[in-house]
């Protein structure tokens, strides 16, 4: 009796858990997927809100071990972190926050080398990054010299 007891406290436990999960999930995908309309709608701002939203559920699963999604009918797929992080990368370079897009950027290449570190594309928007916070220090720079 006392066996299974335990053994039906760990089924609810894990059926807990799976419910958590695909929770998580469709919130990291409805979040992702309303900061794309609202960039596509030019408020980008918004939509920032919405990348980090999606971001903040994708990383909760991380943590506790869960790369990857396995549907009821038993077909696997990764979590689309580095899609989101893409994403989030070329909004917030709309925002003109160039440190963050070069971060996301950056994480979504880690996240994904095979894939994301292979395309050329994330690699010019990390250069231009890169190139845009250098000009907004340079500009800083020159006016705090302008102002003694």
């Amino acid at each position: 009796l006392r066996y299974r007891d335990s053994s039906s406290k760990t089924t609810n436990e894990a059926i807990e858990r799976q419910r958590q999960w695909t929770s998580d999930v469709q919130s990291a995908f409805h979040f992702n997927n309303l900061a794309i309309i609202h960039q596509k709608a030019g408020k980008v701002h918004l939509a920032m809100h919405y990348y980090s939203r999606s971001l903040g559920y994708v990383e909760n699963m991380e943590q506790e071990g869960n790369r990857i999604m396995v549907e009821n009918d038993g077909i696997a797929s990764p979590i689309p972190l580095s899609q989101i992080l893409f994403n989030a990368a070329i909004c917030a370079q709309q925002v003109a926050n160039f440190s963050g897009a070069h971060e996301c950027m950056k994480r979504c290449v880690a996240a994904s080398p095979s894939l994301f570190g292979m395309d050329p594309l994330c690699w010019l928007h990390m250069g231009e990054s890169c190139i845009n916070s250098h000009l907004i220090l340079k500009r800083k720079y020159r006016k705090s010299v302008l102002n003694r």
